[in-house]
């Protein structure tokens, strides 16, 4: 009995220390959850614009190949998008081939706030909340590929 006792008090106050550490902390409600996500191919370069109706980009993230076969990102951004990935190494997607699977390929997604037939609006750094818009224009080769959130 006198081990129940010390588990429910132990419990307790578990959860109420745990309520209080809790009830500082408030969720910011101008955070957007988003309309989807934006995967862009890491071929060719992406100008950031900070308006919609900017014909200047603010930066241009630019794509370098390193010698061991991963991607290096190029940009004077805080670039912390909703997913990045180098790729693989010559050396590790060789061993990746070896043990069935495939050469892992350079990723960048972001999430998407706002679109319009001439852009996105998408989350540039997740961590601090910074949008850009990238605009859509075809002539200059960029693939995107947004899936909606259901």
């Amino acid at each position: 009995m006198k081990k129940l006792q010390i588990r429910f008090i132990t419990s307790f106050l578990t959860l109420c220390f745990s309520l209080y550490t809790c009830n500082g902390q408030e969720i910011p409600n101008d955070i957007s959850i988003g309309i989807g996500f934006l995967a862009t191919n890491t071929s060719f370069p992406i100008p950031f614009y900070k308006n919609e109706n900017d014909s200047t980009p603010f930066d241009i993230l630019k794509f370098n190949v390193r010698e061991d076969g991963t991607t290096e990102f190029e940009t004077k951004l805080k670039l912390k998008p909703y997913m990045i990935s180098e790729g693989d190494s010559f050396e590790e997607g060789e061993r990746n081939v070896n043990h069935g699977l495939v050469h892992f390929a350079p990723e960048l997604k972001f999430r998407v706030i706002d679109s319009t037939k001439t852009y996105f609006k998408v989350i540039t750094n997740e961590k601090y909340n910074e949008e850009y818009y990238i605009k859509i224009e075809p002539p200059e080769g960029l693939l995107h590929n947004i899936k909606r959130v259901v």
